[in-house]
């Protein structure tokens, strides 16, 4: 965005809303742009919520927007990424698509890192 001459503060609540997009108990205390950007993902990734926009509004937008292979798109993307990049899955919900969708992916147990740590205590 900002070689395309963004303003800084507006580059930087965008960057926010990708980074915080996941983490409800942040992305509520932010920006309202970062709060939607939380929200609408989890609407359209899981239906999180869903009770509290008008059908007519989802009937709309699904009619211009078709989901026309998204669930197994999406969490084949996911997928892929638990696949390269087991480490980035712990402790999150890719590791459950991990598990799930990539055969013999051993994703550690956060319980076990913690006691596993070089440290007395």
């Amino acid at each position: 965005m900002l070689e395309n001459n963004y303003p800084k503060p507006k580059a930087d609540v965008v960057w926010d809303a990708i980074a915080l997009h996941s983490l409800a108990e942040i992305a509520d205390r932010r920006e309202p742009e970062v709060a939607l950007v939380h929200f609408g993902a989890h609407v359209d990734v899981m239906g999180l919520r869903m009770e509290e926009i008008p059908p007519s509004l989802i009937d709309d937008t699904l009619s211009l927007y078709p989901r026309i292979g998204m669930k197994a798109a999406f969490t084949e993307a996911l997928a892929e990424v638990a696949r390269k990049k087991p480490y980035t899955a712990i402790g999150t919900g890719l590791a459950d698509i991990g598990r799930r969708l990539v055969h013999g992916l051993e994703i550690p147990n956060v319980c076990d890192i913690i006691h596993a740590a070089p440290f007395e205590s």
